[in-house]
């Protein structure tokens, strides 16, 4: 015990040289030499006299004494100081990891919900999406047209009726009309932009330009065909009804006429 004691004396001692060459001075005046030495070292001042106290005990064990005990218990001191720093950077570390982690956890089920919540509005708006025609996807049940023997009034005048007879919406007719189309009516079609593509009216009138036609003269035409069918109409058993007669009269005469043999159409 005495050791012990002359030890922290010498420590003491030497604190205060320090001390007092220092200037301002390091420690208060009103503070124990043992509480400057464990504020110099990093502990508590009764724990700090606890491990002085241990360590001469381990080197008087060890046989040492004098300026080797000291010696001795100022590089364990050091040890020691060293390993509590390492100690307590390493419990940083692990609390700065856990932070982290605990952040990007966070994050994780944030981007989770995230997602989920995108996954449900679009879920939901399919849902409140209108519908497609399903004329869209219909193909027309008419031959396509030929550029060698179909004439193109003709044959859009022919769409066009085919279309109101299944009445297909007209915003659907251009995409109908364009699974009928093939050689240079396609390329028409494929050259328009996509707002014209599917406009039908824009469509007709630029496959009546690439074939000479105008749009009045497609409805003149189309109205002239109209006209002549409903002029022949009431013609038709006129002109049947004097052929009839006529056809009769000619058998009379030939019954009247000597030596020329009745015909089967005669009897």
């Amino acid at each position: 015990m005495l050791a012990f004691q002359v030890t922290i004396l010498c420590i003491c001692s030497f604190l205060q040289i320090l001390d007092c060459q220092s200037t301002p001075p390091r420690f208060p005046s009103n503070q124990l030499p043992v509480e400057r030495l464990a504020r110099c070292i990093g502990v508590v001042p009764h724990v700090f006299a606890m491990e002085i106290e241990r360590l001469v005990s381990i080197g008087k064990e060890m046989g040492l004494g004098g300026e080797g005990l000291r010696e001795f218990v100022r590089e364990e001191q050091e040890r020691m100081k060293v390993e509590r720093k390492a100690k307590e950077d390493a419990e940083r570390e692990k609390r700065a990891m856990d932070i982290e982690i605990r952040r990007q956890e966070r994050e994780t089920v944030e981007l989770q919900l995230k997602i989920e919540t995108l996954k449900k509005e679009e879920s939901e708006s399919q849902e409140h999406k209108p519908k497609a025609s399903s004329a869209k996807t219909l193909t027309p049940k008419l031959p396509s047209f030929d550029d060698e023997k179909d004439d193109i009034d003709s044959y859009l005048n022919r769409f066009e009726r085919y279309a109101s007879a299944q009445n297909w919406q007209q915003s659907n007719w251009a995409v109908n009309l364009s699974a009928l189309l093939k050689g240079k009516a396609l390329e028409v079609y494929s050259r328009l932009p996509v707002s014209e593509a599917s406009n039908y009216d824009s469509l007709k009138s630029a496959l009546l330009k690439r074939y000479h036609f105008t749009e009045e003269g497609f409805r003149n035409q189309t109205d002239q065909e109209i006209m002549v069918n409903d002029l022949m109409d009431p013609v038709e058993p006129l002109v049947n009804t004097n052929i009839s007669k006529e056809s009769r009269r000619l058998r009379a005469t030939r019954n009247q006429l000597p030596g020329v043999p009745l015909t089967k159409d005669d009897t």
